[in-house]
């Protein structure tokens, strides 16, 4: 019997004029939260577009295993619970997910708390939400003893967050453990062949001028390939306790309106860890007009330019 299954969503209804900054989490160490701090109003400037059809798709699917039925496997439906659906938007960055899932749920259905290991991630989320949160608070992920008791929630669910926590293994047994028997957990990530994500990271070595700096992209390339193996995620979240895990593929557009400037927010992400500071104006202008020149590339020129990008909502649950 296979470990997990894949079917298959696409989703063509959301549009937006704005690029994604792609990495919701740093790859590196939780202490780099002060960077995502800082960065936090730029990724909420950018970060609301690609990411967010992913993330409806997402709420979607489990708001509809709550209401109808299981779905996506396990046990679920209202009827299964006696209290509002407890939710928690798990590395939740500027709240966008949360946002979705409020504005999805019927008056009463369910709450919804959310957490980030950056205090700027968090303060947009409080920002954007304010009192229809039950509650927003800093955590890490890998270890959330101090803010969440077991078996706490209903429902987990992480928007591109979850397979880009430093440990996921530790992350995937605090889900399992907050999460109540009977409970659903939710994530995506993008996929593999996604010409906008991992695609576009394998060429950045051969769009620098500098081969000193194209070496180290390349080892990043490594560390990012690793993070996005949809087989090695599902794998951790089976080996966490989880049951019944499931990918769907979630097909997405958007329109990118002008993509210069947000690339170069893009770059200066903390997840490169100030790798491309070194790179004069204009060997910086030279690469970002590169990169340019490959989304056009992946648009076939047709303007104006569409980002067609590929994820997977990945779900399971936790036997009662």
């Amino acid at each position: 019997q296979a470990a997990f299954s894949l079917v298959e969503v696409t989703d063509y209804d959301f549009v937006s004029c704005e690029f994604c900054a792609y990495f919701h989490h740093c790859c590196g160490k939780m202490s780099d939260s002060q960077e995502w701090s800082k960065k936090a109003s730029d990724y909420e400037a950018v970060g609301n577009s690609m990411t967010r059809s992913p993330a409806a798709v997402l709420c979607s699917l489990a708001l509809t295993h709550f209401r109808d039925g299981p779905p996506l496997g396990g046990v679920g439906g209202t009827q299964h619970l006696t209290h509002p659906i407890e939710a928690h938007d798990l590395a939740c960055g500027p709240g966008i997910l949360a946002k979705i899932l409020l504005e999805e749920a019927n008056p009463g259905e369910l709450v919804v708390d959310a957490s980030d290991f950056s205090e700027g991630m968090v303060d947009s989320t409080k920002k954007r939400l304010g009192d229809k949160l039950r509650k927003a608070f800093v955590a890490d992920a890998t270890n959330m003893k101090e803010q969440v008791e077991d078996n706490s929630y209903d429902l987990i669910l992480s928007n591109f967050g979850l397979f880009l926590v430093p440990d996921v293994d530790a992350a995937a047994k605090e889900a399992f453990r907050t999460l109540r028997p009977g409970g659903l957990l939710g994530a995506t990530i993008w996929a593999e062949d996604d010409p906008w994500g991992l695609e576009l990271i394998r060429k950045m070595p051969s769009l620098l001028p500098d081969d000193k700096l194209a070496e180290a992209v390349k080892e990043k390339v490594k560390k990012f390939e690793a993070m996005m193996s949809l087989e090695t995620f599902m794998e951790k979240l089976k080996a966490a306790g989880f049951e019944n895990v499931e990918a769907r593929r979630c097909n997405t557009s958007s329109v990118v309106a002008k993509p210069e400037p947000y690339v170069r927010v893009y770059l200066e992400m903390p997840v490169w860890n100030g790798l491309f500071k070194s790179m004069d104006e204009k060997s910086l202008e030279l690469f970002v007009e590169a990169i340019v020149a490959h989304f056009e590339l992946q648009s076939r020129h047709v303007a104006p330019l569409v980002a067609n990008r590929s994820s997977f909502c990945v779900t399971c649950t936790k036997a009662i």
